[in-house]
């Protein structure tokens, strides 16, 4: 049965579609494997969503490494055959210029490690990158970025409430205003002594993007200081081959389905913004991408175009939706939208071959086209093979069906098959002829 409203578990959208065929008691039909399912998700409709958690998913390592090779490929074919659009709407990682859509953190960093150990909240704790940062004379200047940022946002705003439009150019959040506006009624006009208020005040200059944050400037000095600062990390903390890392994304080799380029994972756990390396803690577009986005993806359709046909050109697109198929769906499905709800629950239905299947206004939150592209799958599949008894309010569905029962204040008051019906003139034609 499928409800108007259906129950989406807590779970992954791959958990809900085979729920109903995993509690089946008859194993007549074994249970679906990944082709049948999706097959399924583009019959009900499903497959540009899947698609899309797919490519927004930050893929485990054990899933990724044995298609990071693919994953590298396609990354190059993107940037070489849509050179021109590429450049217009992406800031590629470059190890040596200064990155004005990342963030001062990526910047500095220029990786990530498995364990998080070098992310913005953790940096400050990290005694050796703090040494690091004192060596350089950087943790003085970015303490100052800080300070600069959290003042002038409160100048601005002074009393007024913390609005969150304001803050799409800020890398303070809303929800921080207060604590930082305390922190500075505390210093007044000395230097920061705590240790709490320095750590505060270096996360926010760590989140400044200076392409998208607008509340200061930065000079070019302390832009050199950090791509002189990201070379010695990568050479002499994270153990890097800058010469690899130096490579452009231009400079590498395709050949056949393979990048046949050095691995250089390394046992510190930490991967480097490097054109040969698959980065395992961003979303596989990010890795596609490889770099940060100047302006809205939906901006560049074409971009977006390619990359899908990239991939199905090396048919990883059904790798790309058995991902997607992981997407947590939130608590009872409250990540998805009403359609996709209803489409689930749909696909649900259909991979568990039961005898009977009961329609309650099933398709009632999806659009013409989709209720038209299912009702084509039960009259093409399910006739002669499945009892379908659906309640709809939609009357030119209604000619699809062997049987109609007109309902009316809970009682039926006319039965029969849509010819028949018609041909009565009774209270279905009338209704069908005033809609």
């Amino acid at each position: 049965m499928i409800a108007q409203h259906p129950f989406i578990f807590t779970g992954t959208i791959r958990d809900n579609l085979l729920y109903a065929a995993n509690a089946a008691t008859d194993r007549e039909h074994p249970l679906p494997d990944r082709n049948q399912i999706v097959q399924v998700l583009r019959d009900v409709g499903l497959e540009e969503d899947i698609v899309r958690f797919g490519f927004n998913s930050v893929i485990p390592y054990e899933r990724a490494y044995p298609l990071k090779r693919k994953f590298l490929r396609m990354r190059q074919i993107i940037i070489h055959e849509l050179h021109e659009d590429y450049q217009k709407s992406v800031e590629i990682y470059d190890a040596q210029k200064f990155l004005y859509y990342s963030t001062l953190r990526d910047n500095l960093i220029f990786g990530d490690s498995f364990s998080g150990k070098y992310t913005i909240e953790n940096i400050p704790e990290d005694h050796e990158l703090m040494e690091f940062l004192i060596s350089s004379g950087l943790k003085t200047e970015l303490l100052r970025l800080g300070l600069a940022i959290a003042r002038t946002t409160v100048e601005l705003l002074g009393d007024l409430d913390a609005d969150e439009f304001f803050f799409q150019g800020n890398p303070m959040e809303a929800g921080e205003f207060n604590q930082y506006k305390s922190l500075l009624k505390g210093l007044g006009s000395k230097p920061p002594q705590k240790k709490q208020d320095k750590n505060m005040l270096l996360q926010l200059a760590l989140r400044f993007i200076p392409a998208r944050h607008n509340i200061v400037s930065m000079d070019s000095v302390l832009k050199q200081a950090i791509i002189e600062a990201r070379h010695s990390f990568l050479e002499n903390i994270a153990k890097i081959d800058l010469e690899i890392c130096y490579q452009g994304l231009g400079d590498l080799q395709m050949e056949h389905h393979a990048i046949e380029l050095p691995q250089f994972e390394q046992e510190k756990d930490f991967v480097a913004y490097c054109p040969s390396e698959y980065l395992y803690s961003h979303t596989l577009l990010d890795n596609i991408l490889f770099g940060a986005l100047k302006k809205e993806l939906k901006d560049n359709q074409r971009l977006v175009d390619k990359a899908r046909s990239a991939f199905h050109q090396e048919e990883l697109m059904d790798e790309v939706m058995d991902i997607g198929l992981d997407f947590d769906v939130g608590s009872q499905g409250d990540r998805l939208s009403g359609g996709q709800k209803q489409k689930v629950a749909i696909a649900r239905a259909f991979l568990k071959h039961s005898q009977i299947l009961i329609m309650d206004e099933a398709t009632a939150s999806l659009d013409n086209t989709s209720q038209g592209r299912i009702q084509q799958i039960l009259e093409d599949k399910f006739r002669g093979n499945k009892t379908v008894i659906a309640v709809i309010h939609r009357l030119d569905l209604t000619p699809a069906y062997d049987r109609i029962f007109v309902l009316k204040a809970g009682t039926i008051i006319e039965q029969g098959s849509y010819d028949e019906l018609m041909a009565r003139k009774g209270a279905f034609y009338d209704l069908a002829k005033s809609t």
